[in-house]
């Protein structure tokens, strides 16, 4: 599933850039993927596309963590997923990337029973 952002620049919309997941859930995992076209990067469209998505994705039955790969030399991206509060998480598919994740919050209560157990 991907979309498309749009930005309204007086009377017109324009396309800023688009977002989507890289495949269906598994085992409780879903990876995105995004690109911002270069007039409207640093402008925080990125972020927000990501962040919204992301939030999206754990609100569905059997997501749990979101997933995302970039390369350890891409600032941008770096900062875009430390922005929407990704962690890293380790070494993505291939050596040369990085892997993020954003893991639904536990609730207070699941997180009281395991600290007392």
């Amino acid at each position: 599933m991907n979309w498309y952002a749009i930005a309204n620049e007086g009377d017109a919309e324009v396309l800023i850039g688009s977002i989507g997941f890289m495949g269906p859930p598994a085992h409780g995992q879903v990876e995105i993927g995004y690109a911002v076209l270069p007039d409207f990067q640093n402008q925080g469209y990125a972020t927000k596309m990501v962040a919204g998505l992301a939030h999206w994705a754990l609100g569905q039955v059997g997501v749990d963590c979101v997933l995302a790969e970039t390369g350890p030399d891409n600032d941008a991206s770096l900062r875009v997923l430390a922005n929407a509060r990704f962690v890293a998480s380790g070494q993505g598919r291939e050596p040369e990337l990085l892997r993020l994740e954003l893991r639904r919050p536990v609730p207070a209560e699941q997180a009281d029973d395991a600290k007392s157990s």
